[in-house]
């Protein structure tokens, strides 16, 4: 609200025509406040107004007097010309100041008529009890330096109303919250978790091997102190016939065959003691089928780390030969099978229909962990046991030359002629092609204009009933008669072939093979374990199988 002032000179004196402009006010407020009367005569209990105006400037005075005393030297305003009012905590009731009509024009500046109507008609609207407020006081601008113009320290206010905050002090400071991940969701590089790294152990990236081969590739020696470590390993415990043990007999006394945890994990098998290793490592020991899955896993993960225009090559796990075999059986019949009634053959498709699926799905990529889909390889590396001799060869599918090429070592003591399930690949392989789409797919490599894949006659396309040429690798290393070192020696000649290092015809030591990938698998097992990171699953995701939506026309209610 702005309000007006009458000036006041330099010395405090109101000025002539402010002592006419307050008789002028002083009648146009008894007009105003005529109908109020009765209202304001009730509050004060009908007193007499000449009383009330007497008592009332007396009062006033008082108040002058006051501010006569005191200095208001620390108040500044910015507008020189305006007087601004201040209201002080008194005793000194509003209505009071309004009956004030006569203050010494010496000591105060008066007040406009239009500011003392206002006054009048806010007083009126208030509650019909006394207010304690102070009365206005003139504040003096700054350029007028008479003391009696300030106004003192003591009339400015000292306390200010301050909220206090809503906190609620008695709200307890939850705890912090211990998040442990699930076993599932487990960091790789540790094997507990906590607020403390202490007793865990840690493998740093630039340290971890990617396979139990890296670094120790099969032209190169093993450190002599990690065999001989293994070596302490593996005999602490044996029992003193271990040798005539059975291949299914423990070979260990009580707890000695424990490894101290539960298992270690090579992704496609889980070794559950150290008769898994006993088995490979000791001499006249077959390999199961386990012993040659682990190594192949972790030659087709080495193979994943090559480039597109690399060298590069994928391996099968031993169960690829077993749904080869049972395809053919299903469709290359025996004389035998023409007695089979029709309920029996298509009992016998129902069973071979789940072989056909896994052989499509190995040559694109799937059911495998760590493979590679055959269109974006050279060559693929096939373990076949011969189950009439039970003995290992390697079968290596040459792609780009429509080729199996076979290598076994022991080859010159063995009837030179193909093994029936070398022949079995070779006739069922092509047709499996065709059905998984390998033909079609030319991210790589353009398969169908290869002259390999070319009929000489034609020209075009060969079909699914011409297989695969097969050929025996020569001049290779031979391993000794009735050694029982058929799968040691497979695993050697993937692993040579992985390096593009040429098989050489200079056997190694038998013993050396076993213990070297005892060795390595047992260090890179035992690794995995202490420290708990998890081997990389670079298995390609499996196609979710898309849901057709019908169009309304097409549907159709079976009562």
């Amino acid at each position: 609200m702005h309000m007006d002032f009458a000036t006041v000179d330099h010395n405090g004196n109101a000025s002539a025509v402010d002592v006419e402009q307050r008789l002028v006010n002083k009648e146009n407020i008894a007009k105003i406040k005529e109908p109020f009367n009765k209202d304001f005569a009730t509050v004060h209990h009908d007193v007499d107004e000449n009383e009330v105006e007497v008592e009332q400037q007396h009062v006033n005075e008082e108040n002058v007097a006051k501010i006569d005393e005191t200095s208001i030297r620390d108040q500044i305003m910015e507008d020189s010309t305006n007087v601004i009012p201040t209201i002080h905590h008194s005793d000194f009731p509003i209505e009071e100041f309004v009956h004030n009509k006569e203050v010494d024009s010496s000591k105060a500046a008066s007040i406009s008529s239009g500011t003392e109507i206002v006054i009048d008609t806010i007083v009126y609207k208030l509650p019909n009890e006394p207010i304690n407020v102070a009365p206005l006081s003139v504040i003096i601008p700054p350029q007028l330096t008479n003391s009696e113009d300030f106004l003192s320290d003591s009339q400015l206010p000292t306390q200010l109303p301050i909220k206090e905050s809503a906190h609620n002090f008695d709200t307890k400071t939850p705890a912090p919250r211990n998040r442990i991940p699930s076993k599932i969701l487990q960091s790789p590089y540790v094997n507990t978790f906590g607020s403390s790294d202490k007793g865990k152990g840690k493998i740093d990236d630039h340290i971890r091997p990617y396979t139990p081969f890296e670094g120790c590739g099969i032209t190169y020696q093993v450190s002599s102190l990690l065999m001989q470590e293994y070596s302490q390993w593996i005999q602490k415990g044996l029992l003193k016939t271990h040798a005539n043990k059975k291949p299914s007999d423990d070979k260990y006394r009580g707890k000695n065959a424990l490894f101290g945890f539960d298992y270690m994990d090579f992704v496609v098998a889980f070794p559950l003691d150290k008769n898994w290793f006993y088995t490979m490592s000791q001499p006249k020991k077959c390999w199961t089928d386990q012993h040659i899955d682990v190594i192949f896993y972790y030659l087709r993960k080495k193979s994943k780390l090559r480039s597109m225009d690399q060298y590069r090559y994928t391996t099968c796990n031993c169960l690829f030969n077993t749904y080869i075999k049972n395809a053919y059986k299903r469709y290359h019949c025996s004389p035998a099978d023409d007695t089979l009634s029709t309920q029996q053959h298509i009992a016998r498709a129902d069973v071979v229909s789940v072989y056909e699926r896994s052989i499509k799905e190995v040559i694109n990529g799937f059911s495998v962990p760590a493979a590679l889909p055959w269109h974006l390889v050279d060559e693929v590396y096939i373990p076949i046991n011969c189950d009439e001799e039970f003995h290992w060869v390697l079968a290596v599918v040459v792609l780009r030359s429509r080729l199996i090429r076979v290598y076994d070592s022991n080859l010159g003591t063995r009837n030179k002629s193909q093994s029936d399930e070398i022949k079995h690949l070779s006739i069922i392989l092509p047709n499996y092609l065709y059905d998984s789409g390998f033909f079609d797919k030319t991210d790589r490599i353009d398969w169908a204009t290869l002259d390999a894949y070319k009929d000489n006659k034609t020209g075009e396309l060969m079909g699914p009933q011409h297989p695969f040429e097969v050929e025996f690798a020569r001049g290779i290393m031979q391993q000794k008669s009735d050694s029982l070192d058929c799968g040691t020696y497979v695993a050697a000649f993937a692993e040579f072939l992985s390096d593009e290092i040429k098989v050489p015809s200079i056997p190694f030591q038998s013993e050396y093979l076993r213990s070297r990938y005892a060795t390595l698998l047992w260090k890179y097992g035992t690794d995995k374990a202490n420290a708990g990171y998890v081997s990389q699953n670079d298995d390609p995701i499996r196609l979710k199988a898309a849901s057709i939506i019908l169009p309304d026309d097409e549907l159709f209610n079976v009562d």
